[in-house]
């Protein structure tokens, strides 16, 4: 177990810039408490979740192939933060009524913190379910 009383998991992270899932993978796997897995695309998301089977979901709201916030429906049981490029009311509406856990807008502060903000929603999600 961690410090935080978090214990070590898998996150799948969907993100379809090159540039920034290399930076999500690198915050997150340096503190050596995650498995990570990224896909780039719905499609992607869909070949690898079940092997995953990730405890946590890190989802970009635009992908090549849709809208991330279309896989929580059917992908209800796990905690799911959506990240953003800009965070105006209406995005912000549409992902809290989505059934997200959470959002954040992406920048070099969110990508350097992602392994806090992470144990924050999985740690508030395992307590409200």
């Amino acid at each position: 177990m961690t410090e935080t009383g978090i214990k070590s998991g898998t996150i799948l992270v969907i993100e379809d810039e090159p540039a920034h899932a290399e930076l999500l993978k690198i915050y997150l796997s340096e503190s050596g408490r995650w498995l990570v897995h990224v896909a780039t695309s719905i499609d992607e998301f869909n070949e690898l979740v079940r092997s995953a089977d990730p405890d946590i979901i890190v989802a970009d709201i635009n992908l090549p192939d849709g809208s991330s916030l279309s896989l929580l429906e059917e992908n209800h049981n796990k905690p799911w933060i959506i990240m953003t490029s800009y965070a105006d009311p209406e995005t912000e509406s549409e992902i809290i009524n989505s059934g997200a856990s959470g959002f954040f807008v992406k920048s070099p502060d969110t990508f350097r913190n992602i392994s806090s903000i992470v144990e924050d929603y999985l740690q508030k999600w395992r307590t409200e379910h």
